[in-house]
């Protein structure tokens, strides 16, 4: 059995988890940020934006064409 069959499974299952995952992220963040933006310190909240934008960015860049070629090549 190849050595690197387990690390290209638990590198997959993180993939996909962080894939439902970060919507999630985003949805808890951002209420998050709403409220305490002024007790928060600046980078405090540019860490939640970071964040935020990236939970919002990654799910919707999985889903154009170029990146779904890349997809198919890794969880084939």
């Amino acid at each position: 059995m190849n050595p690197f069959t387990w690390l290209y499974a638990l590198v997959a299952l993180l993939y996909l988890v962080g894939f439902l995952v970060s919507p999630a992220l985003a949805m808890v963040s951002l209420p998050l940020l709403a409220r305490t933006w002024h007790a928060l310190s600046r980078q405090a909240r540019a860490l939640l934006l970071a964040g935020i934008v990236s939970a919002v960015a990654l799910p919707l860049l999985r889903l154009l064409p170029a990146v779904g070629d890349m997809h198919r090549w890794w969880l084939d």
